[in-house]
């Protein structure tokens, strides 16, 4: 049980970080190159693609999590496995959380059709993208590392 939870935990990683990441650079790719009435389109588009592979994998992630730290003796838990139950399963709420409310957001103001205040919301939103990716690394590095 625990190697199947292991692999979608490592793929359901696998695949939030790289969705994640490559809609970040998608998202800043078309603020730049679009027209006005392009940027709404793509943009929405990326944004809907990214929500539903990202928020599954991210939810992925915190349930396999879940029952794998479950199956560890809770006495004896190194601070590597702490901060991956702690920061990991933070982190993963919070994508989900906050990344909804900005996605929700930033579709409003591409529907309006005001080009400037829309790519001002899309840097907005892939700065938090960014931060969270960020996160991301942090709890991998810490566990990587078995500190």
């Amino acid at each position: 049980m625990y190697g199947v939870m292991l692999f979608i935990h490592l793929a359901g990683l696998a695949a939030w970080f790289g969705v994640t990441l490559m809609s970040a650079f998608l998202l800043m790719s078309v603020k730049r190159k679009a027209a006005a009435a392009d940027l709404a389109s793509s943009a929405l588009g990326t944004i809907r693609i990214f929500n539903q592979v990202t928020h599954p994998a991210a939810f992925l992630v915190l349930l396999s999590g879940v029952v794998m730290i479950m199956e560890w003796n809770r006495e004896g838990m190194p601070f590597w496995l702490t901060f991956m139950e702690r920061a990991g399963g933070l982190t993963a709420l919070l994508f989900m959380i906050v990344l909804s409310i900005m996605g929700r957001g930033l579709k409003k103001k591409l529907q309006q059709g005001d080009a400037t205040v829309a790519a001002k919301s899309i840097n907005t939103y892939v700065t938090g993208i960014f931060v969270f990716l960020l996160l991301i690394l942090a709890v991998i590095f810490v566990v990587s590392m078995k500190f």
